[in-house]
C-alpha cells in the first residue's frame, strides 16, 4: 500500500456518470483559449473595417530606418503574369462600382472593396499609381484610391522609410469625407513622393 504522504498516490474520483451535453459543454470550454482568438481577431478586423481609430506605431529613437522589399514584390501571383500586372488590373476596376463582394451574413452584411484591398496588400509599389487617382472627379473611385492609398502606405516597405508614417485618413470609404481625406493623402504624398522618384 502507497502511504498517504506519497506524491504518487493518487486520489479517486468518484465514479459519476456525465450526460452528453455536459461533455460537449467541456469540450467547447476546452477549446474556448481558440475561440476566444477568432472573436479577438475578428474584432480587430472588424474594428479596422469600420474606421475606428488606431493606436501610434510605438518607435524607439535608437532604431535606424532601413529599406525593407514589399514582401514578396517579385513573385507573381497566381492568374497573372507579374506583379505589375496584378497591380494593372485592380487599378483598372478601381472605378468598378459592380467590381465588391459581401461578406458578414445576412445580420452584417460588409462591403468587400475588392479593387481597393487588393491595391493596398500591393503595399509600395501601389502608391505612385494610385496618387494620381487623387485628381479623379469620380467620389467613388476617389474614395477607393485614397482607402486603398491609406493601405497601401502600411507597406512595412515604405513606413520603414517614413519613419512609421502612412495615410492616415480619418473616416474612410465615406464619399462625404473625401475632400478632407484627399488633402490628408495629398500632403503625406507632397513629403514622402521623393521615395518613389
Amino acid at each position: 500500500m502507497i502511504p498517504s504522504c506519497c506524491p504518487l498516490r493518487r486520489a479517486r474520483r468518484p465514479e459519476t456518470r456525465t450526460n452528453p451535453a455536459d461533455r460537449a459543454l467541456r469540450r467547447r470550454e476546452a477549446a474556448s483559449p481558440w475561440r476566444l482568438a477568432a472573436w479577438l481577431a475578428s474584432g480587430m478586423l472588424l474594428g479596422a473595417c469600420t474606421g475606428a481609430p488606431q493606436p501610434e506605431p510605438s518607435t524607439t529613437e535608437d532604431a535606424v530606418a532601413q529599406e525593407q522589399p514589399a514582401a514578396e514584390a517579385d513573385v507573381p501571383v497566381e492568374g497573372f503574369a507579374s506583379p505589375g500586372d496584378e497591380m494593372h488590373y485592380y487599378l483598372d476596376r478601381s472605378s468598378d462600382r459592380d467590381f465588391v463582394e459581401t461578406y458578414g451574413g445576412e445580420e452584417h452584411p460588409r462591403i468587400w472593396y475588392t479593387a481597393a484591398e487588393a491595391l493596398g496588400r500591393i503595399g509600395a509599389p501601389a502608391v505612385p499609381h494610385l496618387v494620381p487617382y487623387l485628381d479623379s472627379d469620380d467620389p467613388w473611385e476617389l474614395k477607393l484610391a485614397l482607402y486603398a492609398l491609406m493601405l497601401a502606405t502600411q507597406d512595412p516597405a515604405v513606413t520603414s522609410r517614413t519613419g512609421g508614417e502612412y495615410i492616415r485618413l480619418g473616416t474612410v470609404l465615406d464619399e462625404r469625407e473625401n475632400a478632407a481625406n484627399r488633402a490628408i493623402a495629398r500632403d503625406w504624398w507632397e513629403r514622402w513622393g521623393h521615395l518613389w522618384d
